[in-house]
């Protein structure tokens, strides 16, 4: 990808997970293997003097993920974003997962919006059943719901689509002076 610098995970037991960020942002990527067997990059990205805390996962399809510690978090400029492997019919499965039902239930409790619903894009073409489904998802904290554009993106060579997930830069304010005589100190 032109223009972005790979910040790939090199933890021994990573499973292939890459977060990007665009050479003009500054940011530093860790890897955070509180919730193994699930990878998770953890970056922080610094753009216009705000901090951004972007979380990159990766679930196996086996493993039921319950991000426990985002249980005791208020998030603030945070997005998840990755191949959870949750199933729901929230998101165009016929049936849940314990990995859906947790995130589900954070979703419901925290600040947290899952931006994918069945009417999004798929991002997966299960080559052995033939079928399209949305393992990858989006997860944002409230603040940023209406600032944020996502997209799937055309195939870069994988089973999965990738989704570019965009935040709008926040409008810097200016304020037209209005010009006022004080017709005390006039002449």
């Amino acid at each position: 990808m032109t223009g972005y610098t790979p910040h790939p995970c090199k933890c021994k037991n990573c499973q292939g997970v890459v977060t990007y960020i665009r050479n003009d942002k500054h940011g530093e990527v860790k890897a955070n293997s509180v919730a193994r067997p699930t990878d998770i990059l953890e970056a922080t990205v610094w753009f216009q003097d705000r901090k951004y805390t972007i979380l990159n996962i990766y679930n196996p399809p086996a493993n039921n993920y319950n991000p426990a510690r985002l249980n005791d978090t208020e998030f603030y400029q945070t997005i998840l974003a990755g191949d959870f492997n949750g199933h729901s019919p929230l998101w165009g499965y016929k049936d849940h997962n314990k990995t859906s039902e947790a995130l589900e239930n954070i979703s419901h409790t925290k600040n947290l919006i899952i931006l994918q619903d069945r009417h999004s894009p798929p991002t997966l073409l299960h080559r052995a059943h033939n079928t399209l489904s949305r393992p990858d998802l989006t997860i944002l904290s409230s603040d940023l719901h209406h600032k944020h554009n996502i997209q799937v993106l055309d195939d870069i060579g994988s089973d999965h689509l990738p989704i570019l997930t965009t935040l709008y830069e926040p409008c810097s304010r200016k304020f037209e002076r209005k010009t006022r005589w004080n017709f005390k100190k006039a002449n």
